[in-house]
């Protein structure tokens, strides 16, 4: 794989390691290539080893003119919902990148490696190198520390069985990747890796079981919740871990129809509970994409908060939904977002934009054909969209604020 990239490569006299400077053009790419995902810490996850990966890649690529294959490169994100870290293939020797979140800008000198021990203890996961990547986003850097090999980790890290990781310390690595990269490009003696313990065996319908109980996402830690050999079984299978991934990332539908029963999904809430307090009537009318006034004072309403993401530290707003019943074969629809009772902010941030998808997911057009969305202002403490729909119909909620885009799907 030679990769087009813009990661460039960082000179700096008397440090060791390979540094890579990361641009935000890169950034903004890889951020809406990871939009799957149960949740924003996952999302999060994801986003830093697709990073990390591409830019790992070019270095390779621009130093060492190697063509280099992915492990597993169309199950990444199966693999990324659940573990941080990936493997690549140089030389038909096999390096697990593992990226390490900078919180000291690149200034502790005691860098401690934490390995999930998934990359070490299952077989066909296992690394005969594993690369530590420090990595900035503020900052826009990358610092390739060293390397270590799998038998070194074996004999020297110290295994945390709580968090199910190996810790190894700075002085047990080689602290110059590019000694590892020169000794497979000149072919010098390779290790040879012992032998892996043989992985837990489980059957189909104990599988099945598992999955269903791990699938759901209102388990946050699904590896929390099994003995480790079963989670490394369930992990290393392809079938089973992407379906694992797929139950957990599949859109769940709020049936608005069902809010007049009390029955609400997870995360939703009145809107008092919500907002603090009832919800203000007030009309808004040049905001409004439907030219009906309806009286909305009396209508079903449920609200939930949007968390926007950890890269714009944790941002978040309330959206209220009303539904109004005009008829059986008729059900008037309104979309407020606020800004959440739980911060101090009294507008919304501005550029927040609030659009409406059809079951496709293409943006639903209004009477004269323009998309119904809305942007929020400077000074806004609200925006609002209204429309109407009938039953069983679908559409979704799609909240964007830079380069963070939130979904909520809706069945009327």
């Amino acid at each position: 794989m030679k990769p087009k990239t813009i990661t460039k490569k960082i000179n700096l006299e008397n440090t060791p390691g390979v540094w890579l400077e990361i641009s935000e053009e890169q950034q903004k790419i890889t951020w809406k290539k990871t939009e799957n995902y149960s949740f924003p810490g996952n999302k999060w996850q994801a986003y830093l080893n697709q990073l990390t990966l591409t830019s790992v890649l070019a270095w390779l690529v621009e130093d060492f003119d190697w063509t280099v294959s992915v492990w597993k490169n169309d199950k990444l994100s199966s693999i990324w919902e659940f573990i941080t870290g990936s493997k690549i293939i140089v030389e038909q020797q096999e390096i697990v990148i593992i990226p390490c979140l900078s919180v000291s800008g690149f200034d502790d000198d005691d860098f401690e490696f934490a390995i999930p021990a998934e990359w070490v203890d299952i077989p066909d996961w296992t690394g005969d190198y594993y690369l530590p990547v420090e990595i900035d986003v503020e900052q826009g850097k990358m610092h390739i520390v060293g390397y270590v090999s799998y038998d070194k980790i074996k004999e020297k890290a110290e295994y945390d069985e709580g968090d199910r990781t190996y810790y190894l310390e700075q002085n047990d690595l080689i602290l110059d990747p590019n000694v590892l990269l020169l000794s497979l490009k000149l072919s010098l003696e390779k290790p040879q890796k012992k032998v892996r313990e043989k992985l837990h065996k489980i059957s189909s319908n104990q599988a099945k079981m598992f999955l269903e109980k791990l699938g759901n996402t209102q388990i946050v830690l699904p590896k929390n919740q099994v003995n480790f050999n079963t989670w490394k079984a369930l992990l290393a299978n392809d079938e089973w871990r992407e379906k694992m991934y797929q139950m957990r990332t599949i859109p769940l539908k709020v049936f608005i129809s069902q809010w007049v029963n009390n029955i609400v999904n997870e995360g939703w809430k009145t809107v008092e509970e919500i907002l603090g307090k009832p919800e203000p009537e007030i009309e808004m009318v040049a905001r409004l994409r439907r030219k009906e006034k309806i009286d909305f004072s009396n209508a079903v309403k449920r609200g939930k908060e949007i968390n926007l993401g950890i890269r714009l530290g944790g941002q978040l707003v309330s959206l209220v939904v009303s539904a109004k019943y005009e008829s059986p074969e008729k059900t008037h629809i309104r979309l407020r977002v606020y800004p959440s009772s739980q911060t101090k902010n009294n507008y919304l941030p501005p550029n927040l934009k609030l659009s409406v998808l059809d079951e496709k997911r293409k943006p639903v057009l209004d009477e004269a054909q323009i998309p119904l969305e809305v942007i929020s202002r400077s000074h806004d403490n609200w925006i609002q969209i209204q429309l109407y729909g009938y039953p069983g119909e679908e559409f979704s909620v799609k909240l964007s604020l830079n380069d963070t885009n939130v979904m909520e799907y809706f069945v009327i």
